[in-house]
């Protein structure tokens, strides 16, 4: 494939990859959009693929662990919603109570469509990780680029073996 993909495609790929390793959000939504963009380019790519599933497996990652935190903290919101509800102190408990209600209501419009786009977007890396695995090898550096994204998304998965032994 590397015939196929010219050397300054190449590049835009590698510029990619170092974005990628910002980890933030803006950097990674950007390298996402042009990753989306080299693989509809080279569809055949393993490199790009790899990459575009590497990008995706790290998003999956941290909106997860956003949207648990949410969840966690709606959580404990319920808690004190309940105890104050029991207990009926302090002497302003109703107030406290209509405040952690707000509140809740609060997270529950953060977190219904986040809900949505984490399941969007694991349903894109499969996508881009079945169209990945669908691929004959590449070159060596596409294989690389392969491992990798396996070795991270087994560990996103909770595979920390099968993390290692990609890695290694």
């Amino acid at each position: 494939m590397r015939s196929a993909v010219p050397a300054s495609v190449r590049a835009e790929r590698d510029d990619a990859f170092t974005r990628l390793r910002r980890d933030d959000s803006q950097s990674r939504a950007a390298v996402m959009k042009v990753l989306d963009t080299l693989s509809q380019r080279y569809p055949q790519w393993v490199g790009v693929r790899a990459t575009q599933a590497l990008a995706q497996t790290l998003e999956l990652d941290d909106q997860r662990a956003i949207l648990r935190r949410r969840l966690a903290d709606a959580e404990a919101l319920k808690t004190t919603l309940a105890r104050l509800e029991a207990e009926r102190t302090p002497a302003d408990w109703k107030a406290q109570s209509d405040a952690v209600r707000a509140r809740l209501e609060q997270l529950r419009k953060q977190t219904d469509p986040m809900v949505d786009a984490v399941n969007a977007l694991e349903s894109r890396l499969n996508a881009t990780r079945d169209a990945l695995n669908r691929l004959p090898p590449g070159n060596e550096d596409d294989e690389r680029s392969r491992l990798r994204a396996d070795a991270v998304f087994a560990g996103v998965a909770g595979r920390a073996e099968r993390a290692i032994s990609d890695a290694e």
